[in-house]
Order: structure tokens, then sequence, then C-alpha cells
């Protein structure tokens, strides 16, 4: 066994690239599937103790928040990855820090701004999307939206650091909050609302631990009277504004069909559907985690031209994402029903859409990272295109199979469009680069 093993490490150190997308992708995984057991953990509870009913309400909720988030962030979780390195490379560690200031300047007033229009336009946007149950959420969401913004932010700036151990923590750690907060809940209250006030309290919990390692980081390792470069809101906000439009439209894709059901359907069955998705997208653990080491090492070949070096990568990247991905769709297909009856017996009834969105996934898993390929290698634009094209036809499908098929009508349109997206992204690599990263096995 230790010879098979060594001879592997010998292949895999032939790829110096692929072996460091391997090596790092490994560590974060061990953090994704973590967050994952932590979130499905408190899903099962709030499921068997609190029903159908507040789970579909929960849902909603989370992803009314994770919405308003991304508009409060506006993409800045994604542009801190460049901004904060590249202050730090060019000037100094307290030129970083003082990016990073303006930007919780700025996420904070996005967040204060956004909280109040909540607050005060939720009760006729509430009732005009059926969401009359929501209501009474209106105000903790509007108030407690800045928590839920910075700790997005935090992480990513903790990734931005290399603070890998601290930024795996924190991959996880919101989950954690959420479930030892719904415990306490479960034993010292158990009503209706808990679910939903254990998320919300989990974020401002998540946030200022984010904040207190940040600042620490920063206070420790700065020196006063140090030059550093300044730099505009306006500069900001023009370099994450690409990144909100990328950002906002893919997140709208997988959780669009959750919002449009709770319009035409009970929350029960929004509950019942919210789990059939969670459980669909557990590849995207294994995918995020491959991408979030693949992206650099595609930037960094692409603009060293070592085009041929790149592609092998991407190819490598996706034979990576499909078989280990696989035995988790396999998993769920096989023993699908019974993972849900975990939930309760009634959300059986979410195996045939689950089943569904798995087809979108196992279309996702064998495409390979085409988006981060495409933002990686000065193709954003494209890529913003083809995910605006796919956002539309998302929508539209949505409002025309919903009210006819329910959640099947939801599942369907979300593999659908994710099937779209995806054959998309991979013809215009192939157009541009005259070869695919999509891997097939015993065809690639």
């Amino acid at each position: 066994m230790l010879k098979k093993i060594e001879k592997l490490k010998k292949i895999l150190v032939k790829d110096p690239n692929f072996y460091e997308v391997l090596r790092g992708s490994v560590f974060t995984i061990i953090s994704r599937v973590l967050s994952v057991v932590l979130s499905l953990l408190a899903s099962i509870i709030v499921a068997r103790f609190y029903g159908a009913k507040e789970t579909g309400i929960l849902a909603i909720v989370q992803t009314l928040m994770t919405i308003l988030c991304i508009f409060a962030v506006f993409g800045i979780n994604i542009s801190i990855l460049r901004m904060i390195p590249e202050h730090i490379a060019k000037y100094s560690l307290e030129s970083a820090f003082y990016v990073f200031k303006k930007i919780i300047y700025i996420v904070v007033i996005l967040s204060a701004v956004i909280g109040i229009l909540v607050i005060f336009f939720s009760e006729k946007t509430f009732v005009f999307l059926n969401y009359d149950q929501i209501i009474k959420y209106a105000l903790p969401i509007g108030c407690l939206l800045v928590f839920r913004a910075l700790t997005d932010v935090s992480t990513q700036v903790l990734r931005s650091l290399k603070l890998m151990k601290l930024f795996s923590f924190m991959l996880f750690f919101p989950n954690l909050s959420f479930l030892i907060l719904l415990v306490g809940f479960l034993i010292f209250s158990r009503n209706e609302g808990d679910p939903v006030y254990s998320q919300l309290f989990s974020w401002i919990v998540a946030a200022l631990i984010g904040m207190l390692f940040i600042y620490k980081y920063f206070l420790e390792n700065t020196n006063k009277g140090v030059s550093f470069s300044k730099v505009s809101n306006k500069e900001i906000l023009l370099l994450s504004y690409p990144m909100l439009m990328t950002a906002s439209l893919t997140f709208f894709m997988s959780q669009v069909g959750i919002l449009i059901l709770g319009i035409y359907e009970n929350k029960s069955v929004v509950g019942y559907y919210s789990i059939a998705v969670k459980l669909s997208v557990l590849t995207s653990f294994i995918l995020q985690a491959i991408n979030t080491m693949a992206a650099p090492k595609f930037s960094e070949l692409y603009f060293s031209g070592k085009k041929d070096d790149l592609l092998s990568l991407a190819k490598k990247s996706s034979k990576l994402i499909f078989w280990s991905t696989l035995p988790i769709l396999i998993g769920l297909v096989l023993f699908g029903k019974f993972v849900l009856s975990l939930y309760g017996p009634e959300f059986i009834f979410g195996y045939i859409p689950m089943l569904i969105l798995i087809i979108g996934q196992f279309f996702n898993s064998i495409s390979g990272p085409t988006g981060h390929f495409m933002n990686m290698t000065g193709s954003h634009h494209a890529f913003k295109n083809i995910v605006i094209v796919s956002a539309f036809v998302n929508i539209s499908s949505c409002f025309i199979l919903i009210p006819k098929y329910g959640e099947y009508g939801a599942a369907l349109a979300t593999s659908l469009t994710l099937i779209l997206w995806n054959i998309s992204s991979l013809v215009y690599i192939k157009n541009k680069y005259k070869k695919s990263i999509i891997y097939v096995p015993f065809f690639s």
C-alpha cells in the first residue's frame, strides 16, 4: 500500500500545477465537508422538531438574506481577493489594512441602506409575493443584514491574507454557531420562530469572530507611520461591480426556484423542495474547493502564456471533479429516500425533484471548472453574458413550469439552466482554444 501511495505521489509531482491544486483542495474540502455535515444536522433538527412549514420559512429567509447580502457586499467579497494581496505586494501590510477599513465602511453603509428599505417596504412586497408568514421577520432581517455581509467579507479577507487555518475555520463556523443556537432554543424555548432567529443570531456571532481575527492580525503585524496607497470608494466599487453581476446572477439561478415556488405553493412544499436542493448540491463543496485552488493557477498560466499547461490543468481538474463527485451523486440516487426520511417521512416527497436536480449536477461535474476558467483567462465578459442569458432562461422557465408542475417544474427549470450554462461555456472555450475541457469517462 505504501509503495502504491509513493508511486502515485511521484506521478502527481511530475505535474506541479495539478499537484498544488490537489494538495490545497484536500484541506479546503475537509472544512467544507464539516460545514455541510453541520448544515444537514441543523436541517434535520428543524424538520424533525419544527416541521415542513418552518423548514420552508427558514429556507425562504435564508435565501432572501443571501440575496440581500450579495447587493450589500456588492462583489467586494470577490474583488478583495485581488485588492488586499496587490496592496501587500506593491506597498505594505498597512496599505492592505487601509483597504480593509475602506471596504468595511462601504459594506456597513450599503447594508444599512438596504436594511432600511427592507423594513419600510417589506409588508407590501411580502404580501405581493405571498410571503405573509415572513413579514414578522422583516425588522430583524433589515437590522441584522450587516452581520451577514460582514461574515462573508471577513471570511474572504482571511483567505486573501493566506491565513488558511482561520479561513477554513470560518467556512464551517457559521453553521456550527447556527446548530448550537438551534439546540439551545430547542431546549429552552421551542417556539415556531426559533430556527429563523437561530440563523440570524448565528451570523452576529460569526461576523464578530471573523472581524476579531482580522483586526488582531493587522494590529499585531502592522507598524504605525508606514506609508500606504490610498484607494477611493469609487475605485473599489468600479472594480467590484462586474463581480457583483456574476455572483448575484449565479446565486439567483441556484435559489430562484425556492422563491418562485413560495409564490405558488404552500410553505410545506417549499420545505420539501429546499431539502431536495440542499442534498442535490452536496457536490458543490468539492467543486468549490477544487476551484478555490485551481482559479489562481489558471490566471498564472494564462498570463504567462502557458496555454498547453493551462488546458492540461483544466482537463485534469475536470477529471478530479468528476471522480470526486460521482460517488455522492450515485449515493443520492440509491439512498436518497433514506436520507430524506431522516428529515421526516413526508420529506420523501422531495425524492423525484432531487433526481431531476441531480441530472443537472451530473452535467455540471463532467463540464469541469468552466466559470472559473473563463473568469481567470480574460473571458469574464463573455461568461457574464452567458450567466445573464442563463438567468433569463431560468426565471422564465420557472414562471412557466412551476404554476403547472410545482416542485417538479422548479427542479426541471434549474437543471435545464445548469446544462445550458455549461454547454454555452464549453462551446466558447472549444472555439477559443480548439480544445475542450469536458471530461467524459471512457471517451475523454
